[in-house]
């Protein structure tokens, strides 16, 4: 199991459910696997709101009538419902196709930003130190490249998307995004 975070700049929503647009995200996912690095997002994510993700175009139109039936008893009755249904609107059926942790960039705390940055720091000096001439070429030490990797890719989503430049400022309003793959 990982997580993919993406960032996105507008992000169409109605209630808990967000529609999916490929045209929102900005970049390519960041992929979070490993376990200790797994840890710092999961820090991240009560501070989110758990939506659904659905396809705009599959959403179907349903009312809440019975299904037509031969029998005239049965009809008789379906059409009493059927005066009930009358004032009861259309209900829209969406298929979820995933759940996805969202959040403003411009709502994170800051306190919550700088004790990330120190548990990726930690998790650097810690790995790295880790590394040495003997170890370099040893097969055991993968995961910790492996998590390096990630920590590096986490930086550059934080430092491209959340820390936000002044070159960037349209990225303020965009959203934090989490997927649990």
């Amino acid at each position: 199991m990982s997580y993919h975070l993406i960032f996105a700049l507008n992000l169409e929503q109605q209630g808990s459910q967000i529609f999916y647009n490929p045209e929102a995200f900005v970049g390519n996912p960041v992929v979070i696997s490993v376990p200790e690095v797994k840890k710092l997002i999961d820090y991240l994510i009560p501070k989110l709101k758990l939506v659904a993700v659905v396809e705009k175009e599959a959403a179907k139109i349903t009312s809440k009538g019975k299904k037509p039936s031969t029998d005239k008893t049965k009809i008789s009755e379906s059409n009493l419902d059927s005066e009930q249904d009358k004032s009861q609107t259309n209900i829209f059926l969406r298929e979820v196709t995933a759940e996805a942790y969202v959040g403003k960039v411009k709502d994170l705390d800051k306190i919550y930003l700088e004790e990330l940055c120190t548990g990726i720091a930690t998790y650097l000096t810690n790995n790295v130190s880790k590394i040495s001439a003997e170890t370099l070429l040893s097969m055991e030490i993968n995961p910790i490249f492996s998590g390096l990797r990630e920590i590096i890719d986490l930086r550059n989503y934080l430092l491209n998307f959340v820390k936000n430049p002044n070159d960037k400022k349209k990225y303020r309003e965009g959203y934090i995004y989490i997927m649990n793959v």
